[in-house]
């Protein structure tokens, strides 16, 4: 029998062993799929065409760039996008009221869109007029395609994502801190840019140390939470501190409708008008004290 053969000879697992698989939130997290050429095109629109790698688009690694250009390019040649020129960038250039201005100083309408009033501007005084006022630019722009595919490609993340925060949500509820900490790493790392404060900058270790702490604290058993809401609320407290992008007071409250009057009454609780953020301090063991500039 070759190694192969054995290898797949052992892998093999019953009915009910299958069945229990496809019921364990650790084998049923799949980390969503980041595009990278798409999530630049989101980030890149209505930028200028020559700051291509600059403010939130200069967190693009350098050793990717090439590649993004070679993208680039494919979509200006596919009609994903286009740059503007001519009188649409002299419209993006200025606000509407630069235009009016110029306008009225002439004694001439005021009536229409920027376009309709830069068209005005050129046959009435000239183009030199507007390009005394400021710098004109030539921008990036979606056309209704490239807006298509990039909602495409939203709503599939979107989907992905939503299936993953539910078991990340699970695993925490079962207490298995640090198999949900891992995916949730891997999610973090798998994000194809440097995007700075993106994510809360835990290290895996950190964030396993910080959720363990949340999960297994008795806070809000001493706060008077009734039983069956503890484990959610942790989970929930642990999700946001993972993740951190949604708002998880709204959603504690949700879960169990009075938390937060239950916790400005609780003695535990000394900030009555920011409760939740005694709630922090007390969830991770902190002395908490009252703060007269509050």
């Amino acid at each position: 029998m070759s190694i192969l053969s054995f290898f797949e000879k052992v892998q093999k697992t019953t009915p009910q062993q299958e069945t229990q698989k496809q019921n364990n939130p650790k084998f049923l997290v799949e980390v969503p799929q980041y595009n990278m050429n798409l999530e630049y095109l989101d980030m890149v629109k209505g930028k200028r065409i020559e700051h291509m790698f600059f403010g939130s688009t200069s967190l693009v690694p350098k050793e990717k760039r090439d590649d993004i250009i070679s993208f680039f390019d494919k979509c200006l040649k596919d009609g994903w996008v286009y740059v503007t020129k001519g009188k649409e960038s002299i419209a993006n250039s200025f606000t509407k009221k630069d235009f009016t201005q110029i306008l009225k100083d002439n004694n001439l309408s005021v009536s229409g869109n920027k376009i309709d009033l830069v068209e005005r501007i050129d046959s009435n005084l000239g183009i030199d007029k507007l390009q005394k006022i400021g710098e004109i630019v030539n921008t990036i722009k979606l056309t209704d395609l490239g807006k298509s595919k990039i909602e495409e490609y939203k709503t599939e993340f979107n989907k992905q994502k939503d299936a993953f925060d539910q078991n990340i949500y699970n695993l925490f509820l079962l207490n298995e801190v640090e198999e949900a900490c891992i995916h949730v790493s891997l999610f973090k790392e798998s994000y194809p840019f440097n995007r700075s404060g993106f994510f809360m900058s835990y290290s895996n270790e950190e964030l396993y140390n910080k959720c363990k702490k949340i999960r297994s604290s008795d806070i809000i058993k001493k706060i008077g939470v009734p039983e069956m809401y503890q484990g959610p609320i942790l989970s929930i407290v642990c999700m946001y501190d993972s993740l951190g992008d949604f708002d998880y007071k709204k959603k504690i409250e949700e879960t169990y409708t009075g938390f937060e009057d239950l916790l400005t009454r609780s003695d535990l609780v000394k900030n009555k008008d920011y409760p939740f953020m005694d709630f922090q301090n007390l969830i991770m063991g902190l002395k908490v004290e009252k703060h007269d500039l509050l």
